[in-house]
């Protein structure tokens, strides 16, 4: 049990870093948005970790574990990590609704989720089935 707790832990302590590199990238690259600030009590529970003007709420992944339950997304946009098989590399991508893609960066390229980080960083649109 000991070590189950430990791993729990470690995983929450990777997500949050994850979680204020992306914040902290963001805000450098001169991205106006408002953070939640896990570290205070409450804001640790809030439904979004971000919040940017014409994109609405993000949340933050460390994963696409949450893949399996978006039926109902929470968020506009994820902004998490996806495994490039090819560059054996891992790539930060953004998956928001197609709408939201096409408001950014035009037209996405329709490729499956294995095949998407080829054609990166153009938008690729993903079907996601739920």
């Amino acid at each position: 049990m000991t070590i189950y707790c430990l791993y729990r832990w470690a995983s929450f302590g990777r997500g949050y870093l994850f979680e204020r590199i992306v914040i902290e990238d963001l805000r450098a690259a001169g991205i106006v948005l408002a953070a939640h600030a896990p570290q205070h009590g409450r804001e640790r529970y809030t439904a979004s970790d971000l919040s940017i003007i014409g994109l609405g709420d993000g949340d933050v992944k460390s994963s696409l574990y949450f893949l399996d339950d978006l039926a109902d997304p929470q968020s506009n946009f994820y902004i998490t990590r996806l495994h490039d098989a090819e560059s054996r590399a891992i790539r930060q991508v953004v998956l928001m609704t197609p709408q939201g893609g096409r408001q950014l960066d035009g037209e996405p390229r329709p490729a499956a989720i294995a095949q998407a980080g080829r054609y990166l960083p153009r938008p690729v649109l993903v079907e996601v089935s739920v």
